[in-house]
């Protein structure tokens, strides 16, 4: 009866061990690296914001058929920015494991910003990009966008 009882509550402690354990590997619980801290500077998020806005700046995102992102950043006379560094993010939807840096080269022809995915990649992704003039102060505006994609 001993026995019986032991690998009964032996198999059910398992049990919650591997479900717990693929339970933490599987979601860590956050979208985003310190999310925490990154409420408690909420007032400095609004101050970057306000920055951008002050700019006058638009961006255009276009991905064509071989997976080229192409983005497009004007000022407020409509003509392209030039100069700029710029960096990018593809989110997973839920799997922040599965997140892809790009980085965009400018064209200088066109004066467009030119990044270029694996063919791989497909489904809804979440594009984060930031573009900042290279040789400024650390408390230059940053020009950030977001926008949700489709890649087929």
């Amino acid at each position: 009866m001993l026995g019986i009882v032991f690998s009964f509550f032996g198999v059910i402690i398992f049990a919650n061990f591997m479900l717990i354990s693929s339970a933490l590997k599987s979601f860590p619980g956050e979208d985003t690296k310190g999310s925490y801290r990154q409420g408690l500077a909420y007032n400095v998020t609004l101050h970057a914001r306000a920055q951008q806005r002050a700019l006058h700046w638009t961006a255009d995102i276009s991905i064509s058929q071989n997976k080229k992102i192409a983005l497009n950043i004007m000022d407020e006379n409509g003509l392209a920015v030039r100069g700029l560094n710029v960096s990018g993010l593809l989110k997973h939807p839920t799997e922040t494991d599965l997140d892809i840096a790009l980085t965009f080269n400018q064209d200088v022809e066109t004066g467009l910003y030119i990044s270029y995915l694996d063919s791989k990649f497909s489904g809804k992704r979440s594009l984060h990009t930031k573009a900042y003039y290279t040789n400024t102060p650390a408390n230059a505006p940053v020009f950030e966008t977001q926008n949700e994609l489709w890649l087929k």
